[in-house]
C-alpha cells in the first residue's frame, strides 16, 4: 500500500474513532445533567479575565440550551461574614449573583459552602437514582471548586464529564494541570 494510501487510511481511522469518543460522552444530553459552578463575576470580575468569562459563559449557555431544563443545576458558592451591630456579633450568609449573562432555565439554584458540590445533601437528593446518566460540569475554578466537585462526584459513582471550553481557571495552565489531573483520575474531559 502506498505511503500517501497509509496516510489516508490512519487519518480515517483517527477521525472515526474520535467521533465515536466525542459522542459517546459529548453529544448526549438529553436524559444527563449539567452542574454550573460558581459562575459569579465576583469571582472572576479582574480585568484579566475578562474574555475568558464572556467566552465561558457564552459556551455554557449553548451547553445549556442541549439539557432539558429541569436538568440544569446551578450552584453559588456561598460565604459567611461575621458582622458587629450594638446587639453583638451576628453570621450572615452571603451568596453573590449569578452573572446576569448567565441563561437560567430552572429553579435548581443551590448555595454551596465547600469546594466540593456533591457534599451537599440537596444535590445529592436532586440526584438520587442517578447513578447511570452522566454529569456534566463546568464553571470555575478549575483548579477548586470544579476539580474537588469532580472527584467527590467520581468517588460516589456518578459518571463525571467536564466541558473544557465551559471551565475557566486562574490561569489557561492552572486550568490545563487541574483538567490534566483529572484526566488522569479516570474523568472525561470533553475538549
Amino acid at each position: 500500500m502506498g505511503l500517501i494510501k497509509k496516510y489516508f487510511l490512519l487519518f480515517g481511522m483517527l477521525f472515526v474513532c474520535s467521533t465515536v469518543c466525542e459522542s459517546q460522552h459529548c453529544e448526549k444530553y438529553s436524559d444527563n445533567y449539567l452542574i454550573v459552578i460558581d459562575v459569579q463575576p465576583q469571582f472572576y470580575s479582574k480585568k484579566k479575565f475578562d474574555v475568558e468569562a464572556t467566552e465561558m459563559i457564552r459556551n455554557i449557555n449553548a451547553l445549556i440550551g442541549k439539557f432539558a431544563p429541569e436538568n440544569v443545576i446551578y450552584l453559588q458558592a456561598a460565604g459567611k461574614v461575621l458582622s458587629l451591630s450594638s446587639k453583638g456579633f451576628k453570621v450572615d450568609t452571603l451568596f453573590p449573583e449569578l452573572d446576569s449573562a448567565l441563561k437560567i432555565v430552572s429553579q435548581h439554584i443551590l448555595g454551596k459552602f465547600s469546594g466540593d458540590a456533591f457534599e451537599m445533601p440537596e444535590l445529592i437528593k436532586l440526584l438520587e437514582n442517578r447513578q447511570d446518566t452522566e454529569i456534566f460540569l463546568v464553571g470555575l475554578m478549575a483548579e477548586k471548586c470544579v476539580y474537588q466537585t469532580a472527584i467527590g462526584g467520581k468517588d460516589l459513582g456518578f459518571n463525571v464529564v467536564l466541558v473544557s471550553d465551559g471551565i475557566i481557571g486562574r490561569t489557561p495552565k492552572k486550568k490545563e494541570k487541574a483538567l490534566s489531573k483529572l484526566e488522569e483520575a479516570g474523568i472525561f474531559i470533553c475538549r
